[in-house]
Order: C-alpha cells, then structure tokens, then sequence
C-alpha cells in the first residue's frame, strides 16, 4: 500500500513538474518588475523588462536553462539610484548579484543573507551606509564580497569568520573603524583582501600569519594599524604577490623573510615607521613595484652595495622609491645593473653622497629621475640626455635640508630628452651659460634654475607652449631680458641677476602671467604700458632697479621700491600715501590699545554684568551704553565700526591709483571724526 503511494505521489509531481516550473518563473519574474519599480533608471537601461516578454531574455538577466530560474542579476555601471530592494532576496537560486558601480543608497538589507546559493556579490561603488549585517556571515557558499567605495561604517562582523568558502574580500575606501577580526584567519581559501582607506587601528591579526597560506593579495594601505612584522612574515605568505601596508604606523625592521614571498611582484611600505637596513630581495624575480618611501630606514656605503646587488635578479623592475629615509654614503656602480625596465627612479631626501653613478643610458624607459636634498657632488653626467622618455629630472637642493653641490655645466645633452616637462636644478653650484638647447623642449612646463652661478644671456623662449613656471632668479645672468614667447607661462622670476636695459613689450604678451619678479636687476627705462594688458596679474616686484614710468595697472600686489614714478611730483605721490598710511596704522593701534583698557575696566567694574553680557536683563550704566543687539553690546559695535573706518582710510592712502587715493585733508578729517567716535565711548 505504502509503494502505491509513493508511486501516485510522483505520478502526481511529474504531472505538474511544469506548473511548478511556471510559478517559480512568474515568482522571479514579479520580483524583478517590482525592483525596476523601486529604483531610478536615468539611462532607461530597463526599457526589455516587460510584463509580456519573458524574463530571461532581459537585459542583466541570465537563468538556468531548465527551470527558467534566475541566477545572475548584472546591472553594473546604469547609474540607477533607490534603496536596495529587499525582496531581491526572494531570488532563491541567484548566484551571482551585480549592482557595482550605480547610485545605491542606504543599508544593506539583512535580508540578503537567505540567499543561501550567493557566490558572488558586488555593490561596490555607490553610496550605501550603515553597517554590515553580521548575517551575511550564513552565507557558506559565498567566495567573492566586494562592498569597497561605499560610507559604510562600524566594525566588520566577526561572523565574517564562517564564510569559509570565500576568496576575495573587498572593504576597501569606506569608514569602518576597530581591529580587524582575528576570525578572518579561518578563512583558509582567502586570496584576496582589500581593507585600504579605511580607520581600521591595532596590529595585523596573528592568526593571519598561520592560517592563510593561500594569501595572494594583501592591501592595508591608509588606515591607523601598528605594531611590528613578524620575522615569518614571508614564510606565512608563500603565494603573496601584492603587499601594500603604506600609510599607517608599522614600526620595527622589514623582515628578512619577505625576500622568501618570491611571487611578490608589489611591496609598498611607505609612510610608516619602518627603521633599520632594507632587507636584500635576492629572490624576487618577478617585483615590478619596490616602494619604501618616507620611513626610518639607514644604510652605509656597504649596506647600500649589498641592498643594490640583491635586485640584480629583479630584473621586471619599474618602480624603484627609497626617498625621504636616513639613508647614508655612496651609491655602488650596481645601480646601473638594475632593470632595464625601470621607469621611475627615486632617492631624494636623504643623505646619500658621492656621485651619481655612471651606466644610466641604459635606462631608457626612465621617465622620472629624482636625485634631489642629499650630499651628492661632482658633474651633471652626460648620459641623461640619452633618456629619451624622461619626463622629470629632479637634482636640486631645498634651502632648509639637503646639500647638493653639483658643479660644473648644464650638460646640453639634457636637450635631447624630448619628452621632459619638469626640469629641477635649482641651488647647487652649476657655472657656465644656459644651453640653448633647454629652451627647445616645446613640451616643458616647469624649469627650475635658480640659485646656481649661472651667467652670460639668457636665450629667447620662443614656442614653448606648456611652459607655467619658471625661475632663473639668483644667478649671474646679464645682458638683455629676451623676447619670451609662452602663452602659459603663469610664473616669470628673474630677480637678483645682473640683466640691463629696458623691460620688453613683448611681456605684455604672456595672457597667462599671474606673477612677475624683475627686481634687484640693472634694468632702466620707463615701466612698458603693454603691462595693462596681463589681466590675471597679482603680484608684480620691480624694486631695486632704475625704471620711470607710471605703473599701468590697479589691483596688484607691487613692489615698486626705488622705483622713480614720473619723476620728483611722483615721488611725493609715493611718499603721501606711506605717511598717510603711517598715521592710519597709529590711529589704528592706539583705538585698540584704548578699546582693550576700557574692556578691562568694565570687567573690573561690572564683572558680572560683562560675565554674563549676552543676558537681555543686564543692568545699564551711565558711563556706557549696555544696551544689547544680537546679544553684543551696542558699544562693542559702535567700537567694531570704529576700527573697520580706520582701515578704510589705511587702504584708501595706499591705493595704488592716483585718483582713488584721498587727498590729506580728507584723510585728517575723516580720522578726526574716528576719534571723536572713540572718545565718545
């Protein structure tokens, strides 16, 4: 009897298998419509999903074959905006849900968590907030969770512990804050984790250092984690090929294992508090990224040969940092053994001496070279104009740290390299004329020279369309200012050399110009009038010369000192506004100082009348006026008033125009009626 049963029973499924069939899809596909209706669809990126077309030919959506069931929902990158619809997790079969990269807002529903068959979910960049629901820890068959670039906030759940079937986790660029949950060592099969810009404090959790072997991917950069690396760092992470740990407050030595992680193609450990010698990288075949930037680290000439012999086998290498360290003595004939491939070359800021090393030609994919603020000497060598791809040479001295003492010539050879924006040489000891050859990279936009022995003329600047700054200030240059043709030159500084004659016209030219210094020079003859035409203009320094000539423009920042404006009547022009300017600032001062005594004394008499001032019942006093408006006494406001007026006529005195400066009289008589105004308080 039981046998007959069961047979009816499955005479009875398979009879209405498809009716079920048909429920379940009409059951997705309703889900679906209700979640186009509770979102904002700017690109209409929604328009296939209708009522009468089946749901699985819409765009995004992809079902089983058999059961018409939906198991992928890719919607990434529509701009759609809306909460989270939380009955999307009424999509029982759904494997894969894909919304990155939309306009999200609010909290992840709990409700996710039943979605029990999960492998992937992506909800990166969109604005969700909240915190994770810990119940997305039931879901066993998840293996990659990327909720980066988001507000989301709080702590990662512990329970994120059990999602023993994940791979990559992706937090990164959000607000969560708290240690890191030492659970997340049980998840052996991990190979990505991103927690980057987060506030994530304590130390790297100890379990991750015997539980995750599988660790490819590790990226902790921009949070407030401490502590110090264990000396089996490179031993637990045998597969590791990115590790980036940069801006926090790890201290201690760089573990000498990490040379044992020989996957590694990534290590970024800057800005932290790494001290001691750089470990030898003997067994990192395949690094391309070597960044240790803006740490503690020290060397010797000898450690220095070691540490550069170890990347010889490195021979994928592009990016090469170790600026802003302590590191010491000379740098070995090694360098020039480092990859062909390097790109970026960085040393600055440190104490490093000697010489630059010969055999740079051979970096000919370098684009940033920066040997700038350490105690190198001797030559500029040759070869750098060799490196056709370089984009910034970088060799100059900081007035407040660093002693390089380059000498010799600017190498001319420096004009081949074709593709340089920033030239950096300023404050070492560099003699001799400017190449001309500098001044025909047409796509330069910074040049720096200022500071050297420089002399001789400087050669015209024509057709160089990016150039924005440049500084030759403080050298021996002489001779004419040359015809200078850069249309985006924003910033012209050539004071404290020896240039003669008249300021060209062709100045007037530069639409760019924001800023000009032509001072402590021997320039003569009258301030050209073409100046007018430099509308953005803001500070404009001609002093120490012997110009004439009225300055053409109001609203700049001058320094116009020892220049003669006009002659002698322009000169009594110059000199009324100092004094007028002179009185104002005494005027000023003293109705402070008075402002200030009669304040005290009030305290000293009405102490808690002043105490509690912003009470509208405070009692009045014949002597001041207590009266109140917006809780401030009206006295304190007439004295406010007081002030402002007596810097209105401080201003108005060293108005640069004529016309717009008052006369004395008027001057005299408006600071007469200020201090009938003080006295009056």
């Amino acid at each position: 009897m039981i046998y007959i049963r069961f047979i009816l029973l499955i005479c009875f499924l398979l009879r209405n298998f498809h009716v079920i069939i048909c429920n379940n899809s009409t059951t997705d596909k309703d889900i679906l419509l209700s979640f186009k209706l509770q979102v904002t669809d700017p690109y209409n990126a929604l328009s296939s999903w209708k009522q009468d077309s089946n749901h699985c030919t819409w765009y995004g959506v992809n079902c089983s074959k058999i059961d018409e069931r939906v198991q992928s929902l890719t919607l990434s990158g529509l701009r759609l905006s809306g909460k989270l619809p939380s009955n999307l997790s009424n999509l029982t079969y759904l494997h894969t849900l894909d919304l990155s990269n939309n306009s999200f807002d609010g909290q992840i529903p709990i409700q996710f968590s039943h979605l029990s068959l999960l492998n992937i979910i992506q909800l990166p960049y969109n604005n969700l907030s909240g915190t994770l629901p810990p119940q997305l820890g039931q879901l066993h068959n998840l293996q990659s969770l990327d909720f980066s670039v988001n507000n989301l906030t709080g702590k990662i759940p512990s329970s994120f512990g059990n999602l023993f079937s994940l791979k990559k986790l992706f937090l990164a660029r959000n607000r969560f804050v708290g240690e890191i949950p030492n659970e997340l060592g049980n998840l052996h099969n991990l190979s990505t984790l991103q927690l980057e810009e987060n506030n994530f404090t304590g130390e790297i959790p100890t379990s991750f250092f015997s539980n995750l072997p599988s660790l490819e991917f590790l990226s902790l950069t921009m949070n407030n984690l401490s502590g110090i690396l264990p000396q089996n760092f490179g031993d637990a992470f045998p597969n590791l090929s990115t590790l980036t740990l940069a801006t926090n407050r790890f201290e201690g030595l760089i573990p000498n294992s990490i040379s044992n992680s020989s996957h590694l193609q990534i290590i970024d450990l800057s800005n932290n508090r790494f001290h001691g010698p750089i470990p030898l990288f003997t067994n990192l075949k395949n690094l391309t990224y070597l960044v240790l930037s803006n740490n503690l680290l020290t060397s010797t000439t000898s450690l220095n040969f070691q540490f550069f012999d170890s990347l010889r086998n490195s021979t994928l290498l592009e990016i090469f940092m170790v600026n802003d360290n302590n590191l010491t003595g000379e740098l070995p004939h090694s360098v020039a053994y480092l990859s062909s491939n390097l790109q970026q070359f960085c040393v600055a800021n440190n104490k490093l001496n000697g010489t630059i090393p010969q055999g740079m030609k051979k970096f000919q994919n370098l684009t940033s070279f920066s040997f700038e603020q350490n105690n190198f000497t001797g030559e500029l060598p040759l070869e750098l104009g060799t490196l056709k791809k370089l984009q910034r040479l970088l060799i100059y001295q900081n007035r407040l740290s660093g002693n390089n003492q380059f000498s010799g010539r600017i190498p001319t050879s420096i004009g081949q390299c074709e593709s340089l924006t920033i030239l950096d040489l300023e404050m070492n000891k560099l003699v001799g004329v400017i190449p001309i050859e500098i001044f025909q990279l047409s796509g330069l936009t910074d040049l720096y020279l200022h500071g050297n022995s420089l002399n001789g003329s400087l050669p015209p600047v024509s057709n160089m369309e990016q150039l924005q700054m440049m500084s030759v200030s403080n050298n021996m240059l002489s001779g004419n200012i040359p015809e200078i043709k850069a249309n985006g030159l924003k910033i012209l500084m050539m004071e404290r050399n020896k240039f003669s004659g008249s300021i060209p016209n062709s100045l007037g030219d530069l639409a760019s110009l924001e800023t000009l210094d032509l001072s402590s020079n021997n320039l003569t003859g009258s301030i050209p009038e073409s100046l007018e035409n430099l509308k953005y203009m803001l500070s404009l320094n001609l002093s120490f010369n012997k110009l004439e000539g009225e300055v053409p423009m109001k609203g700049v920042f001058m320094n116009l000192s020892q220049v003669d404006l006009q002659g002698k009547k322009k000169k009594r022009n110059i000199l009324l506004p100092i004094i007028l300017g002179i009185i104002g600032a005494t005027v000023l001062f003293t109705s402070m100082i008075y402002l200030l005594w009669r304040l005290m004394s009030l305290k000293k008499k009405h102490k808690e009348e002043i105490r509690t001032f912003s009470d509208c019942n405070s009692s009045s006093s014949a002597s001041v006026d207590n009266s109140y408006s917006d809780g401030i006494p009206v006295w304190m406001h007439k004295a406010e008033e007081c002030i402002a007026a007596s810097m209105r006529v401080g201003l108005s005195c060293i108005s640069y125009h004529p016309k717009d400066r008052w006369t004395m009289r008027e001057a005299l008589s408006k600071l007469h009626g200020i201090k009938q105004s003080i006295l009056g308080l």
